[in-house]
């Protein structure tokens, strides 16, 4: 199909590059093909690099939405898409890391905690990090300090608030001694334990801007072009970083939709998209207004919600009447129960499957399928048992972003209770009961052998050394011994999903507590696991990586946000199980005080409309919104107040209340099951467990297996740090000697599990090989042009490979080498070392346009360096092996490695090797 052209809006905006620009985009409105064209004719100019772009996306799934058209319109427009991967197309904080990272060597061996990670860290650091300084004051005035586990939230939730507010700096602004006091006491603990948590990446990233001329005049020469998409979400913090960037003389675009803010609660403020054109200079604002998605009956019930609203810019949607509307396509309906709205959607499911559809104007008709369809809830935790088991009974085919009760599945219960049984919580035949009820079939003699080796386990835990107990290992052989990695994973889907969420759970305690003695160990995960993790992980797992899906998607408004789909069911329209009421008992605000208005963050009538906005536009053609009294949180009370947005939108003309007319009556077409396929991102990592067995890569990428922590892990980045450090830096002191070496380690080692003996062993190790790197190479470090240089191969429009090249160098003579660094000769095959070498040469034939002479291994164990000649068939083999890696992804096809045996050097080490082997 031929591409629509730019409406003159859009085109006003792609191509207005002197001034800078606000672009107020609506529901549907191209937003995404309107910045496309707008870097591609940035990078139209002359002298303009790819460098000289960045574009902020709020999620990592825009951003790969962006760079995959992107990379597509560079080629069809400008003919080639060489040194694309020097424009920076992501997140905020994935942008603040690698300005860290990049210019920051301070920071190279911090680790990133997630928020999991991140509420273990504060509970672990409890009696130093200012937890029990904060002093929480009551309704009736009585003073109470914060408590270890029970407050956790609500310390991290101050914690953020402030420092993402920022106002620790400003004069205007009294924070309280005792909340300064733990912000300050925190962030010590962070830097202390080498790690950063999402809100720190910012803060530190804007601490360089502001303090380091050096970055400040580099990224004032490099930086000339911002884009930032959802601008209507940015947060105090975020808007700084921003601000800095514009002040470095860089033209800015702002893109977003005051109607479509979404969290409030975190302090976006609708003041940011309403008065931009008041803290930024030379603003052209310029509105799409026009919704390419939806038929002018949802556009039009979408504006009777919204416009009830004050704070927003005026303007009105329109619709470019794409979809054609007809009067039973948008339904609004109140049911006697919930079981009643819920078959209600179930014969609609079923009456529309097959019905003629198309996509755009002049397309082919074709039959609605599942994975046309929609259902948008407020929290997935709250979807109703009876509706999943509707879908279940019926073989309606559905996936739920983000499965619910994780915790209550028969197979995480005995999970549980397989640590409490090791903890003396419960007895070897109630965990045997607990094995033997699981859904799928474990044999007598099978379960008894494995539960008896974690018998003689458990009798010895007392004299075994922490560094041979590691949770996950315990869990992954126990697994192994039931058989687990045998199952059909067509029939135990979900089931294989669930163990694999499981040992991301055991991950994410053990990363925090890996150190402690086995008794510890396993009192603080039991209790974990007792209190804590299933409000900590209450949706179970989300959508696989590179894994193809089809069928209907249950998810949240949140999650809806950037999606589109030809029918949409928006049930349990209740005010209260929609829009839960506040919350009772101990909040932040009693502990901030006034210095912040905290009418910004709590969510109003206002936001609450928003939302619903933004489901509403979600919608192609059919829209199904409905209410019914429902038993709130499992307890017995009814809520039966409708939403007072679904009582504004039955108010349109457009929305029909009928619960009799059939929609099996519309025409039919033929069936062509749907399958949404991501943007496939890979790095080396990833392909080298795909190159080595496929199987491996399956259970590890696609189902997410965690494998245990490695109390020795740290040394290869540790030496991949100093050398950084050590290339980037030389010329300030001429050529560096051997003593550099121990200021690198000083600066640089970190081997954050390792007892004493091990670690200093380790470095006499890392001093003997940086000693003997420097002394037979420092002759050569006046060729090298550049360091961790970034390269991102795109072989097809929906196929990216990122890395990290670590050196290259060229001589007199123009020839160029990459070189790679390996810590020691057993890190991995000669095979997939020349993989790994052969991707760095094509990723920097992308990069640059010309391919390097040589590609070079170099082990710092041996100080032996290892090279290849760079030839044409070279590169179009590894083409190959990477183009196959991504047909094996889109046809779910993990095929195990060639020539598999008991015998072959990738299985005898393979954690999944029972899949295989027990089946020869």
């Amino acid at each position: 199909m031929q591409k629509k052209p730019l409406t003159p809006k859009q085109k006003e905006a792609s191509e207005e590059l002197i001034n800078n620009v606000q672009i107020i985009a609506c529901a549907g409105s191209g937003k995404t093909t309107t910045m496309v064209e707008r870097i591609i004719n940035i990078l139209s100019q002359p002298e303009i690099e790819p460098k000289n772009i960045v574009a902020f996306t709020f999620t990592e799934k825009a951003a790969n939405e962006l760079k995959e058209r992107t990379y597509k319109f560079a080629k069809d427009k400008i003919g080639n898409a060489t040194g694309l991967a020097e424009l920076y197309i992501g997140t905020i904080h994935g942008y603040c890391l690698n300005l860290l990272q990049e210019h920051s060597n301070e920071y190279s061996k911090y680790e990133i905690l997630n928020e999991i990670q991140t509420k273990l860290f504060v509970d672990k650091t409890f009696k130093i990090n200012g937890s029990n300084q904060i002093k929480y004051v009551d309704k009736k005035g009585n003073e109470s300090s914060l408590e270890r586990f029970i407050d956790t939230d609500l310390y991290i939730e101050v914690v953020n608030t402030i420092r993402e507010s920022d106002v620790l700096e400003l004069q205007n602004y009294t924070v309280p001694a005792n909340v300064r006091s733990a912000v300050e006491k925190y962030e010590r603990c962070l830097d202390e334990n080498s790690f950063f948590d999402y809100t720190s990446i910012m803060l530190k990233a804007i601490k360089l801007l502001q303090n380091n001329n050096h970055i400040r005049n580099k990224i004032k020469k490099e930086l000339k072009y911002l884009i930032v998409d959802e601008y209507q979400d940015v947060n105090p913090i975020q808007e700084k970083l921003i601000n800095i960037i514009y002040s470095l003389n860089t033209n800015i675009c702002v893109v977003g939709d005051d109607d479509q803010i979404l969290y409030h609660w975190r302090g976006s403020k609708s003041d940011n998209i309403i008065n931009f054109d008041s803290r930024y200079k030379n603003i052209k604002r310029i509105e799409l207004l026009e919704n390419f998605r939806s038929s002018k009956g949802i556009v039009d019930s979408a504006a009777v919600v919204i416009n009830h609203n004050q704070a927003r810019l005026h303007k009105m949607m329109i619709s470019a009447n794409n979809q054609e509307y007809s009067q039973y396509d948008i339904l609004g309906n109140r049911f006697n129960s919930e079981t009643e709205e819920i078959d209600f959607i179930i014969d609609k499911i079923k009456q529309l499957q097959g019905a003629s559809f198309q996509d755009v104007p002049g397309a082919a008709e074709r039959g609605i399928t599942y994975s046309d369809m929609s259902i948008l809830v407020y929290s997935v935790k709250k979807i109703p048992q009876y509706l999943i088991d509707r879908l279940s009974d019926e073989g309606i085919k559905f996936v739920v972003e983000g499965m619910k009760n994780l915790f209550e599945t028969l197979e995480i219960k005995a999970s549980v209770m397989l640590f409490n049984y090791l903890h003396n919580q419960c007895s070897y035949e109630e965990l045997y009961q607990y094995w033997s009820n699981q859904s799928f079939s474990i044999k007598e003699i099978v379960l008894t052998a494995a539960l008896n080796s974690l018998s003689k386990m458990k009798q010895d835990i007392d004299c075994i050394p922490w560094e041979d107990f590691i949770l996950q290992g315990i869990y992954k052989e126990f697994l192994e011994n039931i058989g687990v990695f045998e199952l059909d994973e067509n029939e135990y889907d979900r089931l294989l999903y669930n163990f694999a969420k499981f040992t991301e759970v055991i991950n994410d305690y053990e990363k925090i507590h890996l150190k402690n003695s086995p008794t510890n160990k396993l009192y603080g995960f039991c209790a974990f696991l007792k209190y804590a993790a299933a409000d900590y992980y209450p949706e179970g797992w989300l959508s696989p990586s590179y894994r193809s899906t089809k069928g209907l998607k249950i998810m949240t408004f949140f999650q809806a946000k950037g999606l589109e789909f030809p029918v949409v069911f928006m049930p349990f329209l209740t005010q209260s199980f929609m829009f839960p009421p506040k919350k009772g008992g101990k909040n932040k605000w009693a502990i901030i005080g006034d210095i912040l208005d905290k009418r910004e963050y709590e969510s109003g009538p206002e936001d609450l409309r928003r939302l619903y906005y933004v489901g509403v536009t979600r919608s192609k053609k059919y829209l199904f919104m409905s209410q019914a009294p429902h038993l709130f949180g499992g307890g017995n009370k009814s809520f039966s107040k409708p939403a007072e947005a679904f009582i504004e939108i039955l108010h349109s003309d457009y929305v029909v209340q009928d619960k009799n007319f059939n929609h099996a009556s519309i025409k039919k077409s033929d069936i062509i099951d749907r399958i949404d396929q991501d943007v496939i991102n890979l790095d080396f990592s990833t392909l080298k467990s795909y190159f080595e067995c496929p199987t491996q890569f399956k259970y590890s990428s696609v189902y997410g297996f965690v494998q245990p922590l490695d109390y020795r892990m740290g040394y290869g980045k540790s030496m991949h740090n100093m050398l950084e450090d050590l290339h980037k830096n030389y010329r300030e002191s001429t050529l560096p000697g051997p003593e550099i070496a121990e200021q690198l380690i000083n600066k640089h080692f970190y081997i954050p599990y390792a007892a004493k003996m091990l670690r200093d062993s380790m470095i006499a190790r890392a001093r003997k090989d940086l000693i003997n790197y420097i002394r037979l190479n420092r002759h050569k470090f006046p060729q090298i042009i550049y360091v961790e240089k970034q390269i991102e191969i795109s072989l097809t429009d929906q196929l990216f490979v990122n890395g990290r090249i670590d050196l290259v160098r060229n001589t007199e003579t123009n020839t160029t080498t990459i070189i790679d660094f390996k810590s020691d000769k057993s890190a991995q095959s000669d095979e997939l070392i020349n993989d790994q070498l052969a991707i760095y040469a094509l990723g920097y034939k992308k990069l640059t346009g010309q391919a390097p002479n040589f590609v070079e291994s170099y082990i710092l164990e041996e100080n032996y360096p290892k090279q290849i000649e760079v030839t044409e068939t070279l590169l179009k083999d590894i083409e190959q092996k990477i183009l196959q890696v991504q047909s094996s992804i889109e046809g779910n096809s993990f095929n195990k490695v060639k020539g598999y045996n008991h015998d072959h050097p990738i299985c005898t080490s393979c954690k999944y090797k029972n899949a295989c082997l027990k089946k020869l």
